[in-house]
Parts: structure tokens; sequence; C-alpha cells
């Protein structure tokens, strides 16, 4: 952990709020899960997308809406809604009772790759400069992921594009759209694929499976009490394990009339 220096008795530390829980782990040896920075990056540029399509509706942050049916008067955010329905993505634009705001689900995982596999700026702008501007905003994060996700990624060609890319992202938005997954992805993946290789590999991806797992089986399979929730879930998580490698064998239903195993009593007769 960096320290500072002593100021009147007290030292101070620069870049750190706590105390590290792992202390004996540098932070060489600390990988970004890729699954993690894909969903955050994909989620910023989802919401920016919802924030040009209200610049174009001319609604504010804090428009408030008196009825759901006011939201069909807004041409331009309700093209994203048909585009992901077509697209086979559930999504609807609602208004929320309580606050009188426009809001939206968060897409899942599979949703948001699809998007980006699909993504056709010239369905939400009418101005050709802004749709190809946005439409190669997307189509650079979507070749980035892929670069990322391949087995032998080149970390030069990585650096070069991520640099390109933010700089065309800063040129899109402001600087404060910039977030530490975005800052991760210009200076420090090219970096961490030089000493670990692949990053890949270190993904996520199961023990997020596994959480929701869990959180399925704490809501609907314990009592939510204190430590009583956690054993039962450890315990039904083992029963899953243990069982997953036995063969249920089917049970043979033997005739009623002749007891053999070969057919059933309604054809009994007919043999």
């Amino acid at each position: 952990m960096p320290k500072g220096k002593k100021r009147k008795g007290v030292q101070t530390c620069f870049s750190v709020s706590n105390k590290p829980l792992f202390p004996t782990i540098t932070p060489h040896c600390v990988v970004i899960d890729h699954l993690h920075m894909f969903l955050r990056i994909s989620d910023k540029l989802f919401n920016l997308l919802v924030s040009d399509l209200r610049c174009l509706d001319n609604i504010k942050a804090n428009s408030t809406f008196t009825s759901t049916q006011e939201k069909d008067k807004l041409k331009n955010v309700l093209k994203l809604e048909s585009v992901l329905q077509m697209l086979g993505i559930h999504f609807e634009l609602g208004v929320n009772v309580d606050s009188k705001k426009l809001e939206y689900r968060e897409l899942t995982g599979p949703e948001k790759l699809l998007l980006l596999e699909r993504f056709d700026a010239a369905d939400f702008f009418d101005d050709q400069n802004k749709a190809t501007q946005i439409q190669q905003l997307w189509d650079g994060f979507k070749e980035l992921n892929k670069l990322i996700k391949s087995n032998c990624p080149d970390a030069d060609s990585i650096e070069s594009k991520a640099k390109l890319w933010c700089d065309l992202y800063v040129s899109c938005y402001q600087a404060k759209d910039i977030t530490p997954y975005i800052h991760m992805l210009r200076y420090h993946v090219g970096e961490l694929i030089r000493k670990h290789g692949a990053i890949v590999r270190y993904s996520q991806q199961g023990l997020e499976k596994l959480n929701d797992t869990v959180t399925k089986q704490f809501f609907r399979g314990t009592s939510h009490k204190g430590t009583g929730a956690l054993k039962q879930v450890l315990e039904k998580q083992n029963r899953l394990t243990f069982l997953s490698s036995k063969k249920r064998m089917k049970e043979k239903r033997k005739c009623r009339k002749c007891l053999a195993t070969d057919h059933n009593s309604a054809t009994c007769g007919a043999r």
C-alpha cells in the first residue's frame, strides 16, 4: 500500500481508501475480468445511446410523464424499443409509478452481445455523420472484444486499436463519460496480455453462473434466516454435485395381468 508523508503526526495515503483485503497479493498479480469489462462498457454504450435518443426528443434527465401514454410521443426513443423487439429481445420502455420518469430494464449478457453483433446506427439516427460515428464506435468495440477473447491475442494490435477507439469515444461524447473499465481497456489490457497471455482464461463467467444459481437456491429453497440458510444452500449444492455423477435408472413397469415388462395391460390381451 503506498504511503504518504506524515503531516502533524497523521500519516496520509494517496489513491488508497482502505487497506487491501489480501495484502500479500500485489497489483501485478491482478488480472481484469474480461466478462465484466465487456458488460460494463456495453452498458455505458447502451446508456449513451438512450441519452442521444432522449436529446433528439428534447427529453431532459429530470423530465417526468403524467401517464404511460405520453411516452408514445417520443419518436426517437421508441425506435430503440422497436429495434430490440425485432431482434427478439423483450424490451419495453415504461414510466415509473413513483418518480414518473422514463425507465427501462438492463439487458442481459447474451442480449448485449446480440445487439453488439447486429447494431445498425442508421436505425436510430437520420443524421448520416452522427450515424457513421456511432456505428464506428460500436464496431470498434466489437472488434476489440473479439481480439481480446482470442486464444493468442496480439498486445500491440490491441493497444493501438484501443487508443484509436478511445479517441473516437471522446470525440463522440465527453471526457467525463470515461469509466474505469474504459481506462483499463486503453492503458492496461495490452500490458496484462504481455504479462499473462490470453486474459480470457481468467474469466469469472463460471463463478457468475454459480452466483446466480446460489442466489436462486437461497430465495427458493431456504428459510432466509442467518447461518441456517447458508447451511441449506451448501447441503443442496452438495446433493446436486453428488447426484450429477449418478445415472438414474428408469423403472420398468410390469404388466398387471402377466407381470411381463415388454408390454402393458392394455396390450396384454392382443399378445
